[in-house]
């Protein structure tokens, strides 16, 4: 074998050991990004795991919350009932519930027997009218019993009047009681009226 033979031997044997080498090299190279992929697919399922189970908890948690909230759910009670101790939606027991209820807050506004101020149709100096009388005698039969209750529940502070919200001290049965009350004062004629509006 001539020396150009054995450089040619050899430049032969070192490529395709370098081509075997590189050839690995690539393999590892793939199996080490293979790896690498792999881990990332875990580390990112692991990741999507701690990210979706606080979703799902918070999820349920807000379905048994919603389902709470629906249960308990107050619904007024239609006003054109006819109970068999009134002949009105509410009983009589009702009554006598809110009239002790009114005596410890409303009165001091809408003062003895829901009669409410003399001059309740007449602005005040600092915008706003005095509180109306709620025995009949003014608009209070105007409006349905959902927004009675409404009123009472929540105020009309916003609408520039000095009516406060009493559902933080006032259940809405409580509230109930409150507008049988002062609707025991009406008188049939009234009441009736009141039941063709709404």
């Amino acid at each position: 074998m001539n020396l150009k033979s054995i450089v040619t031997l050899s430049l032969l044997l070192s490529s395709s050991l370098f081509l075997s080498c590189v050839d690995s090299t690539t393999e590892i190279k793939e199996k080490i990004q293979e790896e690498r992929n792999t881990q990332i697919v875990e580390v990112n399922a692991e990741a999507n795991i701690q990210e979706t189970e606080p979703k799902t908890e918070f999820k349920q948690y807000n379905s048994t919350i919603a389902a709470q909230e629906e249960a308990e759910i107050f619904i007024v009670p239609q006003h054109n009932l006819k109970t068999q101790s009134t002949n009105r939606w509410y009983e009589l027991d009702q009554i006598e519930k809110g009239k002790k209820l009114y005596d410890q807050t409303c009165i001091a506004c809408h003062l003895q027997n829901a009669e409410g101020t003399e001059n309740w149709q007449d602005s005040l100096d600092e915008g706003g009218y005095p509180p109306p009388p709620l025995n009949g005698s003014a608009h209070t039969w105007h409006h349905p019993l959902a927004q009675l209750h409404e009123v009472i529940k929540y105020g009309l502070i916003e609408y520039g009047t000095t009516m406060p919200a009493w559902g933080s001290v006032y259940t809405d049965k409580q509230i109930l009681d409150l507008i049988a009350s002062f609707q025991s004062y009406w008188d049939d004629e009234t009441y009736n009226d009141w039941i063709k509006r709404h």
